[in-house]
């Protein structure tokens, strides 16, 4: 799992972000719920590895600053995920960082 801080931003800005970060790394299904600050998709099966299930959490954590939880898991058992699962956490990362 990955973690962002965000300061003087509010949620649904954060929500967009996060959004436009799920689409750049081709997530499908993506679901938002704003009241638990919960966004999920998926992404489809590639050479690399059977799909996985994409979960960011925003919260507040203070006045004015915002911790965004970024986790991906792989939806099907696999001996191993190749760095794909810690590759998704770092591509939105980067993209929410950018």
């Amino acid at each position: 799992m990955k973690t962002v801080q965000y300061t003087n931003c509010s949620i649904e800005g954060i929500f967009d972000n996060c959004y436009r970060a799920l689409q750049h790394i081709g997530c499908k299904n993506i679901t938002r719920d704003y009241q638990r600050g919960i966004m999920q998709a998926t992404v489809g099966v590639s050479i690399r590895s059977f799909g996985e299930a994409i979960t960011i959490q925003a919260e507040q954590i203070d006045t004015g600053k915002i911790a965004v939880h970024i986790s991906s898991e792989s939806i099907a058992a696999a001996i191993t995920t190749f760095g794909k699962n810690a590759q998704n956490e770092r591509q939105i990362a980067n993209f929410l960082c950018s």
